[in-house]
């Protein structure tokens, strides 16, 4: 009789829980014969190489910190993040096991145990951008013997939060995406609540995205010590998706000169208040000292530069709207798109990796084609002028 007719209930887990790591295969062979290969596959958009955070490698040593933290030696506040890689191939994850069956979502993976039988395991794969991947185990310290079981320990993707698990960062073939900041702005900004660089200020700290609409670079002036006046660093935007709570986004980025992936969280109020609030996480997760966009390890707020906006609006004034853009495009949950006020339009061009350059522009014409009643009215062509 094959372990899937077996009757369930009678079945001994007990010996596959307390597993330190969850990612990590045991080497108990207690398990139900059931032999099987690939029998799925991972959607193709899936695939590929990507790292994820090595909680083991922690090392009890204390070592000079990088990311924002890592100024000078006297930003003691938390160690490097280590990561180790990990390829997801069209039916297997070498480290995870195969493919064996496959629900949407929810991926139930198997890995042969000695030379006797197998352990599954369910993982809920969700694409958060391009570039990560949030992976959830639910019942993390347990290998099942038969697919079915493992079925029944798969989790809910309607159930689970936007922060929860672990994620995966892609790390060949990445494609940038645009970054939340959307322009130009002064900053403050503060390490575990403490603020290390004010605003206003005479020679303000700065944030923007205008040469590559993916990087967002960052100079840090007029702080206290130990960071030192025009301190500079690029980060590139992995993307960044619904954090399920009112008025605020997920966001992840990619710093090259310390080799870190980090999430922080974002929410823009530039055009109620006239400033936006972000914050970062203590590593590669969403979670670790992350609680809101003005709650995180590192927290920043960023105010709209009046200087920029005032010689973009001198650029713009010269041109003289010719039309209003319709009521239903002037609306706030566009990705890529802006309507500043009536005429006037920030987009920029998500497919055009190489630059992703924000563009402004005054509606100067539009041709519209008539759909059916109660159908959506698509503009096929705007016309506009640029600056």
């Amino acid at each position: 009789m094959v372990a899937e007719e077996c009757d369930e209930d009678q079945i001994d887990i007990s010996s596959t829980r307390n597993m330190k790591d969850p990612f990590q295969i045991p080497s108990s062979s207690a398990y139900e014969i059931q032999r099987t290969g690939p029998t799925c596959e991972f959607d193709s958009d899936l695939q590929g190489t990507y790292r994820i955070q090595d909680d083991t490698s922690k090392s009890t040593a204390r070592r000079r910190p990088k990311a924002f933290s890592s100024l000078t030696s006297s930003f003691q506040q938390r160690e490097p993040v280590k990561y180790k890689d990990l390829f997801i191939g069209p039916t297997s994850i070498p480290q995870w096991g195969d493919c064996s069956r496959k629900n949407s979502s929810r991926y139930v993976l198997g890995s042969k145990q000695g030379s006797v039988g197998y352990c599954y395991r369910c993982f809920l794969i969700v694409q958060r951008t391009p570039n990560i991947l949030q992976v959830i185990n639910n019942d993390e310290s347990a290998c099942f013997p038969t697919i079915a079981i493992a079925q029944r320990s798969c989790a809910d993707r309607e159930k689970i939060s936007a922060h929860e698990g672990t994620f995966l960062w892609r790390s060949e073939n990445v494609h940038y995406q645009f970054c939340p900041v959307g322009g130009r702005a002064n900053i403050t900004y503060s390490l575990n609540r403490r603020t290390y660089c004010p605003f206003p200020v005479r020679l303000p700290s700065t944030i923007d995205n205008c040469q590559l609409g993916y990087r967002m670079d960052v100079t840090l002036n007029s702080c206290f010590f130990p960071i030192p006046d025009n301190f500079q660093m690029s980060l590139k935007c992995l993307g960044s998706w619904d954090a399920g709570r009112s008025g605020e986004t997920f966001f992840a980025v990619y710093n090259s000169l310390t080799d870190e992936f980090r999430c922080g969280l974002f929410r823009d109020d530039r055009r109620r208040y006239g400033y936006a609030t972000a914050a970062l996480s203590n590593d590669s997760s969403c979670s670790s000292m992350l609680n809101s966009s003005t709650s995180g390890f590192e927290t920043f707020t960023l105010f709209s530069d009046m200087d920029f906006d005032n010689v973009v609006g001198t650029k713009l004034s010269t041109f003289k709207a010719q039309c209003s853009f319709p009521k239903w495009l002037q609306a706030d949950d566009w990705d890529t798109l802006m309507i500043i006020r009536d005429g006037l339009i920030d987009f920029y061009d998500q497919n055009n990796p190489d630059t992703m350059i924000k563009i402004k522009g005054k509606c100067h014409s539009i041709m519209t084609d008539d759909l059916p009643a109660k159908a959506i009215r698509r503009i096929s062509t705007i016309s506009m002028f640029m600056v």
